[in-house]
């Protein structure tokens, strides 16, 4: 279901990715939190444009004719959760890199029998690629990560998307 690759970047480009990121805007948990990241709303953060950061970023993620990339910045601070789910189908392939963070606020992937998460460790890649069932379908692969107890947890998820992906804008390859 998954798969991890350690040392991601090469060091010198973590550390420009993480110097970087770090002068993004955190994303505030909203009041009446629901556990689904698309109630941050506006505060939701996406490299759109060509910038030194998404040049970074986008090194160990070629260009890919039939899809769109899509790269979210993640400075999440303490309250936020994510739900178990699964991603949308438009989403082919997902990689979520850990930049900063305690080791207990990995991802957790939910298997019938047991969970299983990953741990946090900085410059780790978490590789998945979502079911073909509804988001919300009982029976699909589902994710979480457990609720932030500290001041900050930050990741980049890059998701290769299809034409059917509905938020086209938030993306970066038009």
């Amino acid at each position: 279901m998954y798969t991890v690759e350690d040392n991601f970047y090469d060091f010198p480009i973590f550390l420009g990715i993480l110097d970087l990121i770090k002068d993004k805007p955190f994303n505030q948990v909203p009041k009446k939190y629901d556990g689904k990241r698309c109630s941050y709303g506006e505060t939701r953060q996406y490299l759109t444009e060509d910038s030194v950061l998404a040049d970074l970023i986008l090194s160990k993620f070629p260009y890919k004719k039939d899809y769109r990339r899509k790269i979210e910045i993640g400075n999440d601070v303490n309250g936020f959760w994510l739900k178990p789910h699964s991603d949308h189908s438009a989403k082919k392939d997902v990689t979520v890199i850990y930049f900063e963070g305690q080791e207990n606020n990995g991802t957790t992937f939910h298997y019938e029998n047991n969970d299983e998460t990953i741990k946090f460790i900085p410059n780790r890649a978490v590789h998945f690629y979502p079911d073909l069932k509804d988001t919300y379908d009982s029976n699909s692969w589902k994710h979480s990560v457990k609720k932030i107890n500290m001041d900050i947890r930050r990741t980049i998820v890059v998701n290769y998307v299809d034409n059917t992906w509905r938020d086209i804008k938030n993306c970066y390859d038009r």
